[in-house]
């Protein structure tokens, strides 16, 4: 069995706030919330082990600049990708030799309602992502990857308004756990981060161990992939981007690709390229 775990940020338990706002106790903020999203991670690799003890498993860190997760707290059996840049994103790492993948600490895509802390890779550049007219998220994105190369989802973790959009577009046999519930961006009520963890691992080792597999989450090179980005200064930025025309002010179509996973990484750049006017 192996895994592959790629660890977000916001949609961990007891996380209400990013740990860079520069607030007068940040340092003991950011301590906090790196804790908390280890040992979601934890959990995760925990659930794996129950079920194969001689598992091999990759974490993902994936928020951020991927320094948060502590190296010294993370389970001893799993590995650990870090740092940034990386030309798979937030799923560095992931090929056809897993088994599955897990999505840990996700939350909602940006414009979801009361979604905790929602945005679509990058809160300050993104404004929306579509595939074929509809909005999707981080999760479906990522999981695509999976898809490209035969690796079924198999579980999400993160807030209630991540799960609602998800219901109904991935897999029904994939696992997803709700650890807070979306009030508005910067509140939400969360479990105690010990009752997630435990939901999270027994999740992960029913995962595991399922008899059945979910399909893998499947999107072509010629999905219809559409970016809404914030504003016209990054849309000037961007517009020279090979493989995508711009169809309205600040709206960018992508060209079909030869593959998803091209497709992909032409999306990761363009965000990059964006970003760079904010």
């Amino acid at each position: 069995m192996k895994v592959h775990i790629s660890v977000d940020y916001e949609g961990c338990a007891g996380i209400f706030n990013w740990i860079d706002r520069g607030d007068e106790d940040n340092a003991g903020h950011a301590a906090a919330s790196r804790r908390i999203m280890t040992e979601e991670a934890n959990a995760a690799v925990l659930g794996i082990l129950d079920t194969f003890p001689y598992a091999e498993i990759v974490v993902a860190d994936s928020h951020g600049g991927a320094r948060n997760i502590l190296p010294e707290s993370l389970h001893p059996k799993a590995e650990l990708i870090g740092g940034w840049p990386r030309t798979q994103g937030m799923v560095e790492g992931l090929d056809e030799s897993f088994d599955m993948m897990f999505l840990v600490g996700y939350h909602a895509r940006a414009g979801d309602t009361g979604g905790a802390l929602d945005h679509t890779f990058s809160g300050s550049t993104v404004q929306e992502v579509r595939v074929g007219n509809r909005p999707v998220g981080e999760a479906e994105i990522n999981a695509a990857v999976g898809g490209h190369f035969g690796v079924p989802l198999s579980l999400v973790s993160g807030d209630d308004v991540l799960a609602r959009g998800l219901r109904g577009v991935l897999d029904p046999e994939v696992r997803i756990v709700e650890v807070k519930r979306g009030i508005s961006r910067y509140a939400s009520r969360s479990l105690h981060p010990e009752e997630a963890r435990r939901r999270i691992r027994k999740a992960a080792g029913e995962a595991a161990g399922a008899a059945r597999k979910p399909r893998p989450f499947v999107l072509g090179g010629d999905c219809g992939l559409e970016v809404d980005l914030k504003s016209t200064a990054m849309a000037y930025a961007a517009e020279p981007f090979p493989g995508v025309e711009r169809i309205r002010v600040r709206t960018f179509r992508f060209l079909p690709a030869v593959d998803y996973l091209t497709l992909f990484k032409r999306l990761m750049v363009f965000f990059d390229l964006a970003g760079t006017w904010r």
